[in-house]
């Protein structure tokens, strides 16, 4: 027996259907055989006809006359060109000769009546206060022959729609673009903004890969009945299809950046419906596609939390969905998970196959902990070993970085991955503080950044850049905190990998070490995407770099060409 809400979805349906073909039926004569919902079906289709706007297809391939080509708008930006034209309206490249500088000028086709244009200015302007790298900035707002248009900064570069177009991203690179863009509206929310119409149309890439949020122009730091069912169907969460207006907030955002998402890593909508009364139907109602099992299980979770239908159960913040999928990305496979079971099946048979030869290698060879920690993936520090290169604490501008997975981050006491550390001279390193904060060591000072933490049994990447200027600490490609730059070394003392320095048998890092990259001059000067294998990519000014393959014998290789070899040493508590 169909229970109330598939009732109500299917007579809407109906009604939908019927709508799209010019038929406007009755609610009356839908509800004949439930006529107890004719009140809940007739408030939905009036909600429905508000929203008729997304069903329609404005007629933008006719070609016309433009009227605002070669004019000047609001007696100081010239039109240039048309950059864009969609529903809403036009958007064009013009110059502002007072500034000299080209800028994007948003026209709306809608007419609106004087109340509503004096609003609509008046929210531009709010709009207009809100200050973000990520976030594309309005310069002016003005109104022309009872309209009004929106200036905003002009952004050289292509929307994510022609990206996705030319060429999908791989998964990494789709969830870390959508990490950034999370990070970036997270900037908005803060300002009291919801968007209410992310889209891969509304998110820019700059030349230098930088996305940006744009098109704010129906944003609002109100709700009213126009402004809540505003936005893009497919992109729309449920809350705002159903008109839920109570239930509308930053979380309907998070919703729409997860279609996003699921695009990116899929290629393909959540939901497969031919005409906008299904797919509405199916957004309210059913449950995403499964994501194809090439895709990380950590990183479906997060996607598809993200598109939960009641906002509650979706991420609280854009910040808070922007480090899950951060983190998903580090996660190593669970044992029920499907990779971890062909892998484990894959073992299984080598060893089987290999019989005694492996059995003899892994436990007769004394350094038979090294190789099956290797093989297993990445190598286990347990504070009785680490491993001593030959690069000095040398002056700046230098840049360390690791891919490290934690065992814990309850440590009363600090834990260093790479120190360099000279008892009472102080050394440069790089690792955690107590309770697992990325933490820099810089000769005389540091850095312990209180507001993150390592996770445990993830990999994380963590960096630190020593320049001339500052110190910069990255996690996972975010720079998360800065001090005082490093002061030259006292005393010449070398790198290792696994503690506090080589005087030194304590604050030893207790976890698995994937790779190891240390690099003459500053190799990240703003946020970035951690390379997943530190050998590949641009090492001309690498000193030294050690992975999972460097990690098989007494010596470990270093892969960056130099002979920068390390070599296993065991812990010596030195008071």
């Amino acid at each position: 027996m169909e229970n109330r809400d598939d009732i109500i979805a299917n007579l809407l349906l109906r009604w939908e259907e019927s709508f799209e073909h010019g038929d406007d039926v009755p609610a009356k004569e839908l509800c004949q055989a439930h006529p107890e919902l004719f009140d809940e079906v007739q408030s939905k289709i009036e909600d429905l006809k508000k929203m008729s706007w997304m069903t329609r297809d404005d007629d933008l391939g006719v070609e016309q006359p433009d009227e605002l080509l070669s004019q000047t708008l609001g007696d100081r930006y010239r039109i240039e060109s048309l950059i864009a034209a969609g529903g809403f309206g036009k958007v064009y490249r013009a110059f502002d000769p007072e500034l000299e500088r080209h800028v994007a000028v948003k026209v709306p086709h809608r007419q609106e009546s004087n109340g509503q244009v004096d609003a609509l200015v008046e929210e531009a302007r709010r709009v207009a206060k809100l200050r973000h790298p990520g976030i594309v900035s309005v310069h002016d707002v003005g109104r022309e022959d009872g309209t009004y248009f929106i200036v905003s900064e002009l952004i050289d570069g292509k929307n994510l729609s022609e990206v996705i177009a030319d060429q999908r991203p791989s998964v990494k690179g789709a969830v870390l673009l959508v990490a950034n863009i999370a990070e970036n509206l997270e900037a908005a929310h803060k300002a009291g903004f919801v968007h209410r119409d992310i889209k891969p149309a509304n998110i820019l890439i700059d030349e230098n890969g930088k996305p940006l949020i744009t098109d704010f122009g129906i944003a609002s730091t109100h709700l009213d009945e126009e402004t809540a069912t505003k936005g893009t169907l497919p992109y729309m969460a449920p809350e705002q299809i159903a008109n839920e207006k109570q239930l509308i907030d930053h979380r309907a955002d998070i919703y729409s950046l997860g279609v996003v998402l699921y695009e990116l890593l899929t290629g393909e909508s959540p939901y497969s419906a031919r005409t906008p009364g299904t797919l509405r139907e199916q957004i309210l109602f059913r449950s995403p596609k499964p994501i194809p099992d090439s895709v990380l299980s950590a990183v479906q979770e997060v996607c598809l939390k993200s598109l939960s239908k009641h906002p509650a159960d979706r991420f609280n913040s854009a910040d808070e969905f922007a480090s899950a999928l951060r983190h998903s990305l580090t996660t190593f496979p669970t044992k029920n998970s499907k990779r971890y079971k062909w892998f484990a099946l894959f073992v299984t048979g080598v060893l089987m196959a290999a019989g005694g030869f492996l059995a003899g290698q892994f436990f007769d060879d004394e350094d038979h902990s090294v190789v099956q920690n290797a093989f297993e993936g990445g190598i286990t520090f347990d504070g009785t070993r680490r491993i001593v290169t030959p690069i000095m604490n040398t002056d700046a501008p230098l840049t360390i970085e690791v891919w490290v997975a934690p065992s814990t981050n309850d440590n009363s006491e600090s834990q260093f991955v790479v120190g360099s550390d000279v008892p009472g001279h102080y050394g440069m390193g790089l690792g955690m503080g107590a309770n697992g904060h990325p933490m820099v060591e810089i000769i005389r000072s540091g850095l312990d950044a209180t507001r993150y933490r390592l996770p445990t049994n993830r990999w994380s990447h963590l960096a630190a850049v020593f320049s001339f200027d500052e110190t910069r600490l990255y996690l996972d490609g975010k720079l998360i905190g800065t001090c005082l730059p490093t002061a030259k070394a006292e005393v010449e003392s070398p790198f290792v990998v696994g503690n506090l320095g080589f005087d030194h048998g304590k604050m030893c890092f207790l976890g698995k070490l994937r790779s190891v990259r240390i690099t003459s001059g500053e190799r990240f000067n703003e946020e970035f995407l951690p390379d997943e294998n530190l050998s590949i990519g641009d090492n001309s000014e690498s000193l030294l770099i050690y992975d999972e393959s460097s990690f098989g014998s007494k010596q470990i290789e270093d892969l960056s060409g130099n002979g920068n070899h390390g070599n296993w040493d065991s812990v010596v508590v030195i008071e």
